[in-house]
């Protein structure tokens, strides 16, 4: 695979540091007078991260370069993410899954100081 160009890099962390500062103000404007949630932040993560699981497994099935003639989409999309797996890379994207929870939880306790 190619390396990324230097612009590429930055503009994607310009994405992130958008997205995270844009995250941020929409907790603090969604806080209640008394300083605490209306809702469940727990289940207002598990909704986002459930819409991103959908919408990332949508474009794998759409993406074409795993595609086989004569086989469904669905069966070669299977095909290839268990083909690029190991029981590390599971380990290692189940650790990350954990710590991105825990930052998520952390960071809803924050906004509630």
């Amino acid at each position: 695979m190619p390396e990324a160009s230097m612009r590429t890099k930055m503009l994607a962390a310009l994405g992130l540091v958008c997205v995270t500062s844009t995250v941020g103000i929409l907790y603090k404007i969604s806080q209640s007078s008394s300083g605490g949630f209306k809702y469940s932040t727990t289940s207002a993560i598990c909704i986002a991260e459930l819409i991103k699981l959908l919408m990332s497994a949508a474009f794998h099935v759409g993406d074409a370069t795993h595609h086989r003639e004569g086989a469904s989409k669905i069966a070669t999309a299977v095909a290839s993410f268990r083909s690029q797996l190991s029981s590390q890379a599971i380990f290692h994207i189940w650790t990350l899954a954990f710590l991105y929870t825990l930052g998520n939880q952390l960071s809803f306790y924050v906004y509630m100081l």
